[in-house]
């Protein structure tokens, strides 16, 4: 069974979790790398900024966090992005020798996840704010993308975009 971790104050660091845990908490991180094996519970981001992240959890939440970019995988539910902005998302796309085994320990169908219904919590509130979150296109890179949204008139602000 996994154990519960907290990593806070980093800066510029690459960090892997790579056995399972049961829950995992990232605050006040600037400029890192992180990759978090299968989670059995839940991922929260908390006052991070410019960061990317490769995780698989049960459910997946941001607060107070800019400038990050989740290749997620989430079996629970939506994930949550609550007051923050330029969230960026795209499908959990990585593999290595026990991934399959960890997936089966956190009790996850690698068939079954939300990565790409996300919520954002801010938005239905009455509070007024710049929360935002986009979905990643796998095919492009990020220059691409920001040629599209201007050769279809779209300004540079991310907006959330429903998938179906």
């Amino acid at each position: 069974k996994g154990q519960s971790f907290t990593i806070d104050n980093c800066k510029a660091c690459t960090i892997f979790l790579c056995d399972n845990t049961a829950a995992v908490t990232i605050d006040d991180c600037r400029d890192c790398v992180f990759f978090i094996a299968p989670c059995e519970s839940s991922v929260f981001i908390r006052n991070c900024k410019d960061c990317k992240m490769v995780v698989a959890c049960r459910q997946f939440r941001t607060r107070e966090c800019e400038g990050v970019d989740v290749m997620l995988y989430c079996a629970a539910g939506q994930p949550i992005i609550e007051m923050s902005s330029k969230i960026r998302f795209t499908g959990f796309n990585y593999s290595y020798f026990k991934l399959g085994a960890q997936f089966r320990a956190a009790r996850m169908n690698v068939w079954d996840t939300e990565w790409s219904n996300v919520f954002d919590f801010t938005k239905s509130s009455s509070m007024k704010n710049n929360s935002t979150g986009a979905l990643i296109d796998g095919d492009n890179n990020d220059e691409d993308q920001e040629q599209q949204q201007q050769d279809n008139g779209s300004s540079n602000d991310r907006k959330e975009t429903d998938p179906s």
